[in-house]
């Protein structure tokens, strides 16, 4: 028995498992039913790592009881409850992220091609009702950081995953050796940013390590 199989009938949170719906290279989704009756596909890895512990209904019955105990939170936001909470601010820090200019990191996620899928875009619910509650001192990460924020690219990861995830922490083979984008770098001369933007265009890989940049000389006058 696989350990795709082995997950068939467990419950995880209030989620029951029901059946094996997709294994691919974002991991394995299962067919699931909340205890409230809704079922919808999940992340393997989200209900192991209990990312994903309902459908939403668990969310809101949190955030409600975040709200009768704190009637001022109830008034300054009547439709989830949860503007005041890390899960919104990762949420909202997504979005700057990918389309507002004025944003500092608004370079490395829009400025490169990264979105929001409409799913999540304009709906917090949906995306807290995806990736669940944000576990202590873990934030969003990009499975494939060259991805945009999708169901089945994000997950909460901890410091330690997300180093290892960060674009110059990428391993690159060249012939017989295999090395982070960073080594590579320091080793051809040839910026990381050159050599990423290179392969993620089409290039070979060959050809990003050893074809040096142009140098463009000013003309005197």
């Amino acid at each position: 028995m696989s350990k795709h199989t082995e997950m068939i009938a467990q419950k995880f949170g209030r989620w029951t498992v029901l059946e094996l719906t997709k294994v691919g290279t974002s991991g394995a989704y299962f067919l699931c039913r909340c205890s409230c009756g809704v079922e919808r596909s999940v992340s393997g890895y989200n209900l192991r790592h209990g990312f994903s512990r309902s459908c939403g209904c668990l969310a809101r019955e949190e955030a409600s009881l975040r709200v009768r105990e704190n009637p001022i939170l109830g008034a300054c936001n009547k439709t989830h409850g949860m503007k005041r909470t890390p899960e919104y601010a990762a949420w909202r820090g997504m979005k700057a992220r990918c389309y507002n200019p004025n944003s500092d990191n608004y370079p490395y996620y829009g400025g490169r091609g990264i979105t929001v899928c409409q799913q999540w875009r304009n709906n917090f619910e949906e995306f807290y009702r995806d990736l669940g509650p944000r576990p202590e001192g873990y934030s969003l990460e990009r499975k494939d950081v060259n991805g945009d924020y999708t169901t089945d690219n994000v997950v909460w990861a901890d410091s330690s995953t997300q180093c290892n995830n960060r674009t110059v922490s990428r391993r690159i083979t060249y012939g017989e050796r295999t090395l982070t984008l960073a080594q590579w770098a320091r080793e051809t001369c040839i910026s990381r940013s050159t050599i990423s933007n290179r392969i993620k265009y089409g290039w070979s890989v060959a050809d990003a390590l050893t074809i040096p940049r142009p140098v463009h000389s000013g003309v005197s006058k």
